[in-house]
């Protein structure tokens, strides 16, 4: 695995210590500051939200062929797009803190999502290999938390930017011709989310994250296979658009219509040898989109 520059996870929590324990010290210490902002009404009300919705998630996976087994290095892949559904909760609001109080972002996230994908790859009879090609089922769960603080800024409180810790867990269940694999792994780093509320009508948000896995668990109970592999910084990307339907429309100011984006990449490592079997090094590319309805509590 090449070797990376500096992290971004520690700016991220860098920012994140700026942020909370700046306030705290000032506290501890008596220092007499004017109190910070109380979150706009706008951000508040838009971030307290659960919402539902139909989610696409689009898998691209590849094992490599480490021992020179194949002519292009690849043991097998899956490409493919499964429907699913995704739940999110968010809030936004102020912590007292004494004579004082600290604005709070929480955000959490479960996905699940089932369907086929197409396989290319070999049928394996010791070290012999076959061509094959199939389609194959696929489970999907995930769940993830963040915890950041709300930092609205512009000329009238447009835009916020909220620097989050998160922390999440993900499982595959992956039901091959000859047998079924499951990975699991758990992850926890930091992200940025910037939002802007572009009308009164349209608010659009960009955010990053990046986060350590843990080792990843392999488990193939068929043939009494279960390893690690090493984990890897796993990176996302997320775009989203949400839309609000006009001040004078029955219940406006409670629902909402939300399309998202999200685009995840990351590679992990071959494991130990197990009954003189390995799982080899793969990479995942994985996309989710999603369309949902959001109801302002």
């Amino acid at each position: 695995m090449p070797q990376r520059k500096a992290s971004p996870t520690s700016l991220c929590k860098s920012l994140w210590a700026a942020a909370c324990l700046s306030p705290a010290l000032a506290v501890a210490q008596g220092q007499d500051l004017p109190p910070p902002a109380k979150v706009p009404p706008m951000w508040a009300a838009h971030n307290r939200h659960i919402c539902i919705s139909a989610t696409q998630l689009q898998q691209r996976y590849r094992e490599q062929d480490t021992h020179g087994l194949t002519a292009d290095g690849t043991l097998n892949s899956e490409l493919g797009t499964a429907p699913g559904t995704t739940l999110q909760g968010r809030w936004q609001g102020d912590l007292p803190l004494g004579n004082r109080s600290l604005p709070l972002w929480l955000q959490a996230s479960s996905t699940w999502a089932q369907g086929q994908t197409r396989y290319n790859g070999y049928l394996q009879s010791g070290s012999a290999l076959t061509p094959f090609k199939a389609k194959t089922g696929n489970t999907w769960r995930s769940h993830s938390l963040a915890l950041g603080v709300p930092l609205p800024f512009g000329a009238n409180g447009e835009f916020q930017v909220i620097p989050h810790l998160q922390w999440a867990s993900a499982h595959w269940q992956r039901n091959l011709v000859q047998y079924g694999e499951t990975y699991r792994h758990r992850s926890a780093g930091a992200g940025l989310l910037l939002q802007w509320a572009a009308s009164s009508q349209w608010l659009l948000e960009a955010g990053a994250s990046w986060r350590k896995q843990s080792p990843v668990q392999v488990s193939v109970p068929h043939l009494a296979f279960d390893a690690q592999q090493s984990g890897d910084t796993q990176r996302t990307l997320h775009l989203a658009v949400t839309w609000q339907p006009p001040s004078h429309w029955p219940g406006a100011k409670h629902w909402h219509i939300t399309a998202q984006a999200q685009h995840s990449p990351w590679d992990n490592g071959a494991s130990h040898v197990v009954n003189d079997l390995q799982a080899p090094p793969n990479q995942h590319r994985r996309n989710q989109y999603s369309l949902g309805l959001g109801w302002r509590y």
